[in-house]
């Protein structure tokens, strides 16, 4: 592909990511975060295997071009949704905390999928099975969001962990308001006894003295 054509391809790409973000909002409301990311994860492993076996070799223009349009949909649809999942199960009280962490583990990982396909690439292995390598990751994905069995619940106990950590805190702080009034009590106390201490001691002297 000439430059030019690999612009229009990535024009494509942004421009599809349109449609892909409505649409990921239509399917949560229809099936639920979990199941539109399962979705969304099974279509981007589908599409790049069969993109690896229709393109491989060859960089036909209308080929590329349509499959630029279905992988730029693929990057709209699933980045709303993984931000949906993510942020409803935090621990409510731990949001900067969280996300501190998946901005990390992101800027971690990132680079994994661009090292396999350039590794193999520099090996010339042919280019259809370096496409499909990165299949293997969205497998991962898969598996691992099958671990949440239910998601409502895990929403669930985010939002209880939030009410619980709340109360616990202004039961700590009632108690600390109560320990500092005591505190409070016990020196006025001991001041006064300091100053009539004082004042006995001063009425003793001028007595003595008189």
């Amino acid at each position: 592909l000439s430059n030019k054509e690999i612009m229009f391809v990535f024009f494509i790409v942004c421009f599809s990511a349109v449609p892909g973000a409505y649409a990921s909002t239509i399917f949560i409301q229809l099936c639920g975060p979990l199941q539109s990311y399962r979705l969304c994860v099974a279509m981007w492993m589908v599409t790049i295997i069969v993109g690896a076996i229709v393109l491989g070799e060859n960089t036909d223009w209308y080929h590329t071009c349509t499959f630029a349009a279905i992988w730029g949909f693929g990057y709209g649809f699933k980045d709303p949704i993984d931000m949906a999942i993510y942020t409803t199960i935090i621990p409510r009280g731990r949001e900067a905390e969280m996300m501190s962490i998946n901005a990390l583990s992101a800027g971690v990982l990132v680079w994994a999928p661009n090292l396999t396909f350039t590794t193999l690439n520099e090996l010339d292995i042919p280019m259809s099975y370096c496409l499909s390598s990165l299949s293997g990751y969205f497998l991962i994905s898969f598996l691992i969001s099958l671990k949440l069995d239910d998601y409502e619940r895990a929403v669930a106990h985010a939002a209880q962990f939030g009410t619980e950590r709340t109360s616990a805190d202004s039961s700590e702080s009632e108690e600390e308001e109560e320990e500092e009034s005591v505190y409070s009590e016990v020196d006025d106390d001991t001041s006064m006894s300091a100053r009539v201490d004082k004042d006995g001691y001063e009425l003793i002297t001028n007595t003595i003295d008189t």
